[in-house]
């Protein structure tokens, strides 16, 4: 919620000053105060349009720059308008390249391309070219290798994701980057269709080790995507009544219990005539 909600002690700042100015109510000043205002009133398309006045009453200065992030912001953060608020990210990278902001605004174009639009090839070009600038934590580096590793996956490039992720399991060790290194490795292996030797045994392995390491951090929701990941690779293997344990004990809890049903029902079907 932080970075959605400006404080209250900001707005009433950013009031006094621009009101101090004494600008006539047409003035860009005024215009900003109104955005803002109805910004605070969650009437973000109102607010925006204001902050678009601001923009193209006089582009060239630091309250449009300001009121073109801010638009920008708020069209992605609130109003699922992503790709106008990409064209307005780079409109303001083109602008003010240096500034404080740019960082942020870079981050936040790759949440679009990831996480909103899940434009994996643009997100991956994306992170790449953030990773050549020296200015990001660990941390940042790792969500960006991490994501491009991820958008290998899904654009179909198994092998070259699980290549990536090995990588990074030898460069970051904290507990919940492992989680995360050890669960897409595991399903990259899974996967391949040429998979390497041994590879759905270390697949095994590493998603084993992944919801360990779910359960001691008490990620619910990964624990759950990786019991029903082990029991795909149970069925495949046809290990059938691992597989069916590992459905059952999904039962109560995935987001999509049908759908663990009828898993179930086709799993009891197979062991049935198994034995036979």
């Amino acid at each position: 919620m932080r970075k959605r909600l400006c404080t209250v002690r900001g707005l009433i700042l950013l009031w006094g000053v621009l009101g101090a100015l004494g600008c006539s109510q047409d003035s860009p000043t005024q215009k900003m105060l109104f955005a803002e205002k109805l910004w605070t009133q969650k009437n973000y398309s109102a607010s925006v349009a204001e902050f678009d006045a601001v923009v193209q009453s006089d582009p060239t200065s630091a309250l449009a720059l300001q009121s073109l992030l801010r638009a920008s912001m708020t069209r992605t953060l609130f109003l699922n308008r992503h790709q106008e608020a990409l064209e307005g990210f780079k409109t303001y990278l083109s602008q003010a390249p240096q500034s404080a902001s740019a960082p942020q605004v870079k981050k936040e174009m790759g949440e679009i391309y990831f996480s909103r639009l899940r434009q994996f090839g643009l997100a991956k070009s994306h992170y790449e070219s953030l990773l050549s600038d020296e200015i990001w934590t660990k941390p940042e580096r790792f969500l960006f290798e991490l994501r491009i590793a991820k958008s290998d996956f899904q654009l179909g490039q198994v092998r070259s994701a699980a290549e990536r992720f090995e990588r990074l399991l030898k460069h970051y060790e904290l507990p919940e980057d492992q989680l995360e290194i050890k669960y897409g490795l595991g399903l990259a292996l899974m996967m391949m269709r040429d998979k390497p030797k041994n590879g759905i045994n270390r697949a095994t392995q590493l998603l084993q080790e992944a919801l360990e390491a779910a359960q001691d951090l008490g990620q619910n929701g990964r624990e759950q995507d990786i019991r029903f990941q082990l029991a795909n690779l149970h069925e495949e293997q046809d290990q059938l009544e691992l597989a069916l344990q590992g459905f059952k004990s999904l039962l109560l809890t995935y987001p999509s219990p049908n759908a663990i049903k009828i898993r179930i029902h086709h799993l009891e079907k197979r062991v049935k005539a198994k034995r036979k």
